[in-house]
């Protein structure tokens, strides 16, 4: 089954208001739905079903309904549309006009609200990173409260991400979160 953090969940992280096990604790702070709960759980050393139901009572996470495997993040392109015949000479029926160029540079209509930043963060974190480098980062993007901290700190995430994956995968990442990645309020 897969579990994710709920908005209680992200605020106890920041405000540790809780008495929460250390395990619990670990456990709370890396748990997202890019792998079953139960590897979640085997990483964690001394984490037990306990925890894992404690933090469901207390609606620090929640199961994610429906789900037999991670979530898959979509990413649609549009490419230019490209003319399958030669153009043809103007006639008197089609007006001549200069030809209109698309802003290629315009954002891609991304997640721009916190709550799926966070989440798209923190799931480029977990898979793309070491468990403790991971965890660090986590921890990191959680304590953000509003967009601009986190895309503040999207230049360092990447770097830790290319460290561990690779030049061209890191690019390829960048381009899948495209003005996620960006610095500065949007």
């Amino acid at each position: 089954m897969f579990h994710t953090k709920t908005d209680a969940g992200r605020e106890e992280i920041r405000a540790r208001q809780l008495k929460l096990s250390r395990s619990a604790r670990t456990l709370l702070l890396i748990l997202e739905p890019s792998k079953p709960t139960e590897e979640w759980m085997q990483m964690v050393r001394g984490s037990t079903q306990e925890d894992l139901q404690g933090l469901l009572a207390l609606g620090l996470i929640a199961p994610r309904a429906g789900l037999d495997e991670p979530p898959v993040l979509e990413v649609e392109i549009e490419l230019p549309a490209v003319a399958a015949a030669a153009p043809q000479a103007p006639s008197l029926e089609t007006p001549v006009a200069p030809a209109v160029v698309a802003d290629a540079e315009a954002p891609a209509a991304a997640g721009g609200n916190f709550a799926d930043l966070t989440q798209r963060f923190t799931q480029l974190a977990t898979r793309h990173l070491g468990l403790l480098e991971s965890y660090r980062m986590v921890l990191e993007i959680e304590r953000c409260t509003s967009v601009s901290e986190l895309r503040a700190l999207a230049p360092r995430l990447m770097a830790a991400v290319e460290r561990n994956v690779g030049a061209e995968k890191a690019q390829r990442l960048r381009a899948e979160f495209g003005a996620d990645l960006s610095a500065g309020p949007r």
